[in-house]
């Protein structure tokens, strides 16, 4: 297999990751368990901004975002902003990262996760569209509680697609 043939598999997989996320962070769901919903882009994001530095660009987050905004109905740019602040230091400590344990990793995803919602509650309290309840601190838990899970599928993924061993003939 080509290395030409490999890296777009390898982008198929990253935009097609990404699209999933972002029908599971549209999933409808009760009223009463809106809060507990995982931020999905997030984890994903993560996974290939943490694996795959120099492949995942800002602006490819960038451009997720914003269709995160349009699929929610919300200010133009608010996920946007976020994920690119956090897809920053993600890159920035990405070898860092990489070498601690699940745990480890979760705690990280759950400073993230905190992170990301503190950024969306001070854009949605600028705007005066605050709606804040306690709450709202459950779902970067919740985020942080799937990051094995996450992890280990996308990995699973990743390394299927990429090797050579299975059949790339298509008959």
């Amino acid at each position: 297999m080509t290395v030409r043939m490999q890296s777009s598999k390898r982008c198929s997989v990253i935009v097609l990751s990404a699209l999933s996320a972002l029908m599971l962070e549209i999933l409808p769901l009760p009223d009463a368990m809106v809060w507990l919903r995982p931020h999905w882009l997030l984890l994903v994001l993560l996974y290939w901004l943490l694996t795959m530095p120099y492949v995942v660009s800002l602006g490819f987050v960038c451009v997720v975002g914003l269709v995160l905004d349009v699929l929610r109905g919300c200010l133009l740019g608010e996920h946007a902003l976020a994920l690119i602040l956090l897809a920053y230091v993600a890159i920035k400590c990405h070898q860092r990262i990489m070498m601690f344990h699940f745990f480890q990793q979760m705690l990280v995803v759950l400073l993230f996760a905190l992170l990301y919602q503190s950024v969306l509650l001070v854009i949605q309290g600028m705007i005066g569209q605050l709606y804040y309840r306690n709450a709202y601190w459950f779902a970067p838990w919740f985020t942080a509680l799937l990051w094995p899970w996450v992890f280990t599928l996308l990995q699973d993924i990743q390394q299927y697609v990429c090797s050579t061993r299975h059949n790339t003939q298509g008959y």
